[in-house]
């Protein structure tokens, strides 16, 4: 049993390769091509992070004052 569940798991892990190579989501390792968006453009690229930093850190405490508003 031991040997039939090590060999499907290498098949498994074997088939996962084989796909995630046939797919096209696979970024080229050159200079500045190594993310997927551009860093360019200083200001939007400041722009983009301050909003997932502010979204990202932001929603807790938002959702948590939401919730206790509406517990009143």
């Amino acid at each position: 049993m031991n040997a039939f569940v090590t060999r499907s798991l290498i098949s498994r892990r074997a088939f996962a390769k084989r796909q995630l190579l046939r797919s096209g989501d696979h970024y080229n390792n050159e200079h500045d091509n190594h993310i997927p968006f551009s860093i360019k453009s200083r200001t939007s690229l400041a722009v983009k992070m301050t909003a997932f930093t502010v979204t990202g850190f932001g929603l807790p405490f938002f959702l948590a004052w939401h919730a206790l508003r509406n517990s009143e």
